[in-house]
């Protein structure tokens, strides 16, 4: 039992970050928004816009655990990159390799 715990403790901490953050946003009938950025809250030098295809990356990880979405300048929702369960750990999203897409409603 001690050895079964220690190689899940050893394995999980080995676990690397991620190293950027990406994904999509579209609207809610499916289409695409260019334009859209994504921005750290807490550093607003840490930023990308999406491209014709709803496409955004920031080549780095974040400090904090979400991102905003802003239209126009507006905050128009947020991006959670990772979330923390006390039994299997941490889980990210919108991170390298993976395609997320966020819907929202840009009026």
């Amino acid at each position: 039992m001690l050895l079964i715990s220690a190689t899940i403790l050893l394995l999980s901490c080995s676990s690397q970050s991620p190293k950027y953050i990406q994904g999509y946003i579209f609207s809610k009938d499916l289409k695409p928004i260019e334009n859209i950025k994504v921005q750290d809250p807490n550093d607003k030098n840490i930023f990308s816009y999406t491209n014709p295809k709803g496409y955004f990356k920031i080549n780095q990880m974040i400090k904090g655990r979400f991102l905003y979405v802003m239209y126009n300048e507006k905050k128009i929702d947020s991006i959670y990159i990772v979330t923390t369960h006390p039994e299997r750990g941490p889980s990210y999203n919108f991170v390298e390799g993976k395609s997320d897409t966020l819907f929202v409603d840009v009026k």
